[in-house]
């Protein structure tokens, strides 16, 4: 198939391309990866281990898009909202874009959390500790540190501790420095898992780049992703082609040089730039 014949591509030859690319793309720090990897335990207790600075900590329960509702009020979905065995509640939200990491929505998140976490006839003491985190792909406090930690203290008392157990922190993705809370953010945007440091998270994403990840939901999350931006439908769908286009042009050019310039064979070349036999062939020197 020529380029000229991009624009005819059917949808599953565009779904299959598109997938293609947003898989080659990802990174933990993707919506679509996060809501898939972490579902699982083992790697939430991997992340929570690392940040906590701690090896025993055990989950035991983990969801991912969560929504907290709140009728007549605005709702809350967590990213992933896990327990661990001594009743500790974590959030973990991921924000690749820093308005979605303030001050008020680390405040709306702790409030929300408490509301639907306390049953009827509790005491208030019976409140767990409880953790929202925010794993940023910027600096937000723009000081270098790996973690900032909010905790309310008295502020006419020397800053002595309140001591209600709510704890909101920033962990800085773009703190990549040898220790293990910078591997970990290594880890979280890097898409190649044979590059990552642990393995556990680059398995995850390994099976994830393997499959996981359905042909039809890969376009759809293309499209979301334009029209969020308040695109048309069409419009998105003609950027995703455009996309497509020049990623089968480039591996046409190199294929192109690959047969001026060397005696490869047409399939070896097939299988260096991903291109079929028959476009290979198709290839005029």
């Amino acid at each position: 198939m020529n380029t000229a014949n991009l624009t005819t591509l059917s949808d599953d030859e565009l779904n299959n391309l598109v997938s293609k690319e947003l898989r080659n793309d990802s990174t933990l720090m993707d919506d679509h990866v996060m809501k898939d990897v972490f579902s699982d335990k083992k790697p939430t207790q991997l992340v929570l281990n690392i940040l906590m600075q701690r090896t025993d900590l055990i989950v035991e329960s983990v969801r991912t898009n969560y929504e907290l509702k709140n009728y007549n009020r605005r709702e809350v979905f967590l990213d992933i909202l896990a327990k661990d065995n001594k009743g500790k509640i974590y959030n973990i939200e991921i924000q690749n874009d820093p308005r979605g990491a303030s001050a008020k929505r680390g405040r709306y998140h702790s409030s929300n959390i408490d509301t639907h976490i306390l049953d009827k006839g509790k005491d208030f003491q019976d409140l767990p500790e409880t953790y929202v985190i925010f794993i940023t792909k910027y600096d937000v406090m723009k000081a270098g540190l790996p973690i900032y930690y909010v905790d309310r203290v008295y502020t006419n008392l020397k800053h002595t501790p309140y001591n209600d157990a709510a704890h909101i922190w920033y962990v800085n993705g773009t703190y990549q420095a040898d220790d293990d809370i910078g591997k970990l953010m290594q880890d979280f945007q890097c898409s190649v898992p044979n590059k990552m440091h642990y393995g556990e998270l680059a398995n995850c994403l390994r099976e994830y780049k393997g499959g996981c990840f359905a042909m039809g939901p890969a376009l759809q999350e293309m499209e979301r992703r334009y029209t969020e931006r308040g695109e048309a439908r069409g419009e998105a769908r003609g950027e995703a082609r455009g996309k497509v286009e020049g990623m089968l042009q480039k591996a046409l050019d190199i294929a192109t040089n690959l047969k001026r310039s060397t005696n490869m064979s047409d399939e070896a070349i097939a299988e260096v730039t991903s291109l079929t036999l028959e476009q290979v062939k198709s290839i005029s020197i």
